[in-house]
């Protein structure tokens, strides 16, 4: 997961005003404003922090003091936006253009891989005898796991550690479908127990 970083930043005055209002040097804030980025690219790719208070703001962007000092200085200095009750990344979109695009191209291509499944569950048109169809439509039922796209695989580990999960425990939650992994994350989004909350999810079912 990557962002694109700008040499300018050291002397934005975006970046000197903040640092003023919040009484801490360069290289600090700057690293303070990555690490919300960081966060917001893998959890909130849209930009939105919409849901989240201001303290859990601060914790993702690793601010020791007061949150609310913290949070305040960003809007007036336009590095958050804060409209009708939605708090947004300011110029988001500018910066994670590139990174947005290429995750939603490939959600598009995961609909494409998972296109022919769905055909050979469809009934061919005009049959109407129910014990031919069933040959014809039935999908072959693979003995051996299969295993998932090496990058997609690398990126739910990674997505796993960084919830809190074990590398043993990793491994227990991958042995269910990638795609049901990443709707059991996104729907643990805002929970205090994340880790047990997902397991929860794919063990009861919660998620298909």
């Amino acid at each position: 997961m990557w962002i694109e970083s700008h040499t300018d930043l050291r002397e934005h005055p975006k970046v000197l005003r903040l640092c003023g209002r919040l009484s801490k040097p360069l290289p600090e804030i700057i690293g303070h404003l990555h690490l919300l980025w960081w966060w917001t690219a893998v959890y909130r790719l849209s930009g939105e922090l919409t849901g989240l208070t201001d303290s859990e703001i601060a914790s993702y962007s690793r601010w020791q003091g007061d949150a609310k000092v913290f949070v305040t200085a960003l809007i007036k200095e336009r590095w958050l936006d804060r409209k009708g009750g939605k708090t947004y990344i300011h110029d988001w979109s500018c910066y994670c253009g590139k990174l947005i695009k290429a995750r939603l191209d490939r959600a598009g291509q995961k609909q494409e891989l998972l296109r022919p499944k769905r055909e050979l569950l469809r009934p061919e048109k005009g049959s109407t005898n129910k014990t031919q169809q069933t040959k014809q439509t039935a999908p072959t039922i693979p003995t051996i796991p299969t295993i998932p796209n090496k990058p997609i695989f690398l990126e739910l580990r990674e997505s796993l550690l960084k919830l809190g999960f074990t590398s043993r425990s990793v491994a227990g939650i991958l042995s269910y479908d990638g795609a049901v992994v990443e709707k059991a994350i996104a729907l643990s989004e805002g929970k205090r127990n994340r880790p047990g909350f997902i397991t929860d999810a794919l063990k009861k079912g919660w998620v298909k």
